[in-house]
């Protein structure tokens, strides 16, 4: 048996992210959990750049670059910009899949349902090519079909790096604790160490998902008023500004 659980684990890193991505490896706990109860011995193995050892090392490494840049700089040390040197670069890059799964195929759509819709108007002009209106439905499934597979994707890749950057802080606070001293201890409340833990870092699942919107909103809005501003004029900012204030 340990043979054998033994082969199951030690399976391709590759083949590993294959099954996270279609979500292909829930199946075979559902199949285990109908017969009997499930435990321990029934769970993957954690991912090498998932585990708490692997990030904890890391930021520990960029957060002590951090102290000496703030030292020799005379300012105070900030953990979010050793977050931002960890996980900056492919936030940035989530987020512009995010602008353009919301800006360009997202936005898309109704102006692909008003163009089909036009077709099907019997006041329309027979001069509309049959192929436009093909075109157009067309461009609306792909548009769908996309929004779909990129928002998905998107956000679970966000959110797996903001589990990365829990368990990274997490890491950071138990290492501190082990740190302290008898009298420094003495002065801390266990329950408040375990409020960072179990409270305060569980934050990082809503704030850095939802905080490319905050960039993603303006220029949706933008566009927005463009698009209402060709087809009714004025009339647009009337509605705009009711919306808004």
């Amino acid at each position: 048996m340990c043979s054998t659980y033994s082969k199951i684990v030690k399976r391709s890193y590759n083949t590993r992210r294959v099954q996270e991505n279609n979500k292909c490896w829930i199946s075979n706990l559902l199949k285990i959990g109908r017969h009997r109860d499930l435990n321990e011995t029934d769970l993957y193995t954690t991912l090498d750049d998932q585990k708490s050892s692997t990030l904890g090392d890391k930021l520990e490494k960029i957060w002590r670059s951090e102290l000496a840049n703030a030292n020799s700089m005379n300012r105070k040390p900030k953990l979010l910009r050793a977050l931002l040197r960890m996980f900056g670069a492919k936030l940035m890059l989530y987020g512009l899949m995010f602008c353009i799964t919301e800006i360009i195929f997202n936005m898309s759509q109704p102006i692909l349902i008003g163009e089909l819709l036009a077709y099907f108007n019997p006041n329309h002009s027979e001069d509309t090519d049959i192929k436009y209106a093909y075109l157009c439905s067309s461009g609306l499934v792909f548009s769908i079909f996309m929004t779909i597979i990129l928002f998905y994707y998107t956000y679970e890749e966000i959110m797996n790096e903001t589990m990365k950057a829990r368990v990274a802080c997490s890491s950071l606070i138990y290492r501190k604790t082990l740190c302290l001293s008898h009298k420094s201890f003495g002065e801390t409340a266990v329950g408040q160490v375990m409020n960072l833990i179990s409270n305060d870092v569980n934050r990082f699942d809503y704030a850095i998902h939802h905080i490319h919107y905050l960039w993603i909103g303006p220029l949706q809005i933008i566009i927005g008023i463009y698009f209402l501003w060709q087809e009714i004029g004025v009339s647009s900012l009337i509605g705009t500004a009711t919306f808004l204030f």
